[in-house]
């Protein structure tokens, strides 16, 4: 980051995350003249709970993350997973991946910036698309049934695309 750059910590749903977050946008702006800090707890985004960490805390960080995009227009976006919330790191790759953008991240000790080049990787969005309904329904409420979700599909098609939603048991999907 340098003098100019808008930088935006995301931190989880907790005292701590949030004590930490303030350390380093302090650290920014005295070490770093970063006047254009700011912070955001992401809801649901803790470790102690899975469903409430996969039902609100992954959507709402990738809510974030989207409306960080949406209004910088992607451009210059870099995603710096570095943190210590290690739980957050595949899915601000993922979001990298998706979104073409720069992911980053500094290893525990280290001082050097790795950078995770992006990927050609997009939605094929014909396929997804008996989908989507479902898939707005379930980002409107939380969870929704697995019935409702697979709908009419085949029980052999389901393979490709159960990576879409998590399930717990109940009957329920996210």
């Amino acid at each position: 980051a340098q003098p100019g750059d808008r930088v935006r910590l995301l931190h989880s749903d907790t005292d701590d995350g949030e004590v930490c977050a303030r350390l380093v946008q302090a650290y920014l702006k005295r070490r770093m003249n970063l006047d254009d800090t700011g912070l955001d707890r992401v809801a649901g985004l803790q470790v102690d709970n899975a469903a409430l960490f996969r039902r609100e805390g992954v959507p709402n960080l990738l809510r974030v993350v989207m409306a960080e995009g949406d209004r910088c227009g992607w451009t210059g976006l870099v995603l710096n997973a570095t943190g210590g919330f290690k739980a957050a790191i595949p899915y601000m790759t993922l979001a990298g991946m998706f979104f073409a953008v720069d992911v980053a991240y500094i290893f525990d000790n280290g001082r050097e910036l790795i950078r995770v080049p992006r990927l050609p990787v997009d939605f094929d969005t014909a396929r997804l698309a008996p989908f989507l309904a479902a898939l707005d329904r379930m980002e409107a409420e939380g969870a929704i049934s697995e019935r409702d979700f697979w709908g009419a599909t085949p029980f052999e098609e389901r393979r490709h695309f159960d990576c879409l939603i998590e399930t717990d048991g109940s009957g329920l999907a996210t």
